[in-house]
């Protein structure tokens, strides 16, 4: 679907949209397709699906990265370095303890995100604007059928809840604190005061000027990403305010087009880079 096509139609959004080109191919019938149900739970329902599938792919993501450090610490378990306080050498440690310590901090990212998909693993689909709907349907079997454990209790509460969006917001902002922090760790090491780690080739650039630099330009992108996730937890907090209980209200759009549709990719596709965080002997 090409979003202009929205833009330069007639439908006043892309429900409308959706309603009127199924119309077009089924004919009358089309028209069903918007039977007990309102914009308002639609949108909240679809905000849920999306959260649902991203944290799959984040958890994915999450445990993988976990393995590859995990057997790096395996293969590296008799390489001692020095451990830092306030940039200064401390105490001896093994590099596999370092690899080890932030295999914990995924771990605990992993946790939160599967204590979150609890929470939203509810179906809001058939509360209506805000109070339900005349209609005689199985909320329990519509949220089966798109794969949530159970449907919502209260349609108030349903349509205007976005508890999970902020609860996901985060716990991004934590784990790619982790991630900031791994990455910082790399850079340190792979330079010539250090010279723990040598970063490969695919992971750096050199220099037009200096030969014997090696810039460690894919690390170096990852704290950015931080302050981005960071941005948007405090963005949400105040999109998240309602003025009523339960009254739909434009702002709330902002929330879901905006911080959390960059932050949790963003979050996943740094983990995703476990290439980047192994590319180093």
């Amino acid at each position: 679907m090409n979003p202009q096509q929205i833009l330069e139609s007639d439908a006043e959004d892309i429900h409308s949209w959706v309603e009127g080109k199924l119309i077009d191919k089924v004919g009358q019938l089309g028209k069903k397709l918007h039977t007990g149900r309102s914009r308002n739970d639609q949108v909240a329902t679809d905000l849920k699906l999306w959260c649902k599938d991203t944290v799959a792919e984040l958890l994915s993501a999450n445990r993988q990265l976990q393995s590859a450090l995990v057997e790096t610490a395996q293969n590296n378990q008799d390489a001692v370095m020095p451990g830092y306080t306030h940039l200064q050498r401390a105490q001896p440690v093994t590099f596999a303890h370092w690899c080890l310590a932030y295999v914990e901090m995924l771990a605990r990212d992993e946790s939160r995100l599967q204590d979150a998909l609890k929470r939203l693993d509810v179906s809001p689909l058939g509360c209506g604007a805000l109070a339900g709907t005349a209609y005689e349907i199985d909320r329990e079997q519509l949220a089966g059928w798109l794969g949530f454990a159970s449907a919502t209790r209260n349609s108030l509460d349903s349509v205007s809840d976005r508890d999970h969006v902020l609860e996901l917001l985060s716990d991004a902002s934590i784990g790619m604190v982790h991630l900031s922090r791994f990455a910082e760790d790399l850079i340190f090491f792979n330079t010539g005061e250090a010279g723990f780690v040598e970063l490969s080739d695919r992971v750096t650039s050199g220099s037009s000027l200096m030969p014997q630099k090696k810039n460690p330009d894919a690390l170096e992108l990852i704290p950015w990403q931080v302050r981005s996730c960071a941005g948007g937890v405090n963005g949400d907090d105040d999109d998240a305010e309602r003025p009523a209980a339960g009254v739909q209200q434009r702002h709330a759009g902002k929330t879901k087009k905006g911080c959390l549709m960059r932050s949790i990719p963003g979050w996943t596709a740094c983990t995703w880079r476990r290439w980047c965080w192994t590319a180093f002997r």
